[in-house]
C-alpha cells in the first residue's frame, strides 16, 4: 500500500494530530484502502481525484511522494490557484535537484523543499543502524554539501 518512506511519512503526520490529510494516487483503490485502514484516528483523511489535483485554499503543504519529476519532461499538474503564500511545496525526489513541479511552485512564490534532506537524514540513521556509528550534525552537514556539489 505505502512504501516505507511514505509510511513513516504519513505516520508521523498522524503522530503531529494533522487536522486534515488529502490523499490522491493514481490508482483510486489505494486510496481507499489507506483511508479506511485508518479511519478511526483524530486526523481526518480525505481522498481527492487524481485527476483534479486542486488543494483547497487552506492547505498548508502540499508533499509528493510520488515518482513523477524523476523523467525529464514528466510533471506532476497541480492547480495552484487560490493557494495561501505560506504554503510549502515538498517533493521527496532528489535528482533533479529541483522537479518541474517544484520549478512552477517557485516562480510562484512558495516555499519548495526536495527530497535530498531526506536522503541524508535516512541514510545518517541506517549507517547508525548498521554500523553503531552516530553521525554527528557536522557529519550530515558535510554529505549534503558533498551531495549538492554532485548536481
Amino acid at each position: 500500500m505505502l512504501g516505507a518512506v511514505h509510511t513513516e511519512l504519513f505516520l508521523n503526520l498522524l503522530k503531529k494530530k494533522t487536522k486534515e490529510i488529502f490523499i490522491s494516487n493514481r490508482t483510486e483503490e489505494n486510496v481507499l484502502k489507506l483511508v479506511n485502514h485508518f479511519k478511526n484516528r483524530t486526523t481526518s483523511l480525505v481522498p481527492i481525484n487524481w485527476s483534479n489535483l486542486k488543494p483547497n485554499s487552506d492547505v498548508s503543504m502540499v508533499i509528493n511522494t510520488t515518482s513523477f519529476g524523476m523523467k525529464k519532461g514528466e510533471f506532476l499538474e497541480i492547480n495552484l490557484d487560490g493557494l495561501k503564500s505560506s504554503t510549502v511545496f515538498a517533493d521527496i525526489i532528489y535528482k533533479p535537484k529541483e522537479t518541474e513541479m517544484l520549478k512552477k511552485c517557485k516562480k510562484k512564490g512558495f516555499r519548495t523543499i526536495n527530497g535530498l534532506d531526506m536522503l541524508i537524514y535516512q541514510a545518517a540513521i541506517s549507517f547508525n543502524l548498521w554500523f553503531d556509528i552516530s553521525l554527528t550534525k557536522k557529519d550530515i552537514k558535510d554529505a549534503k554539501e558533498i551531495c549538492e556539489r554532485s548536481y
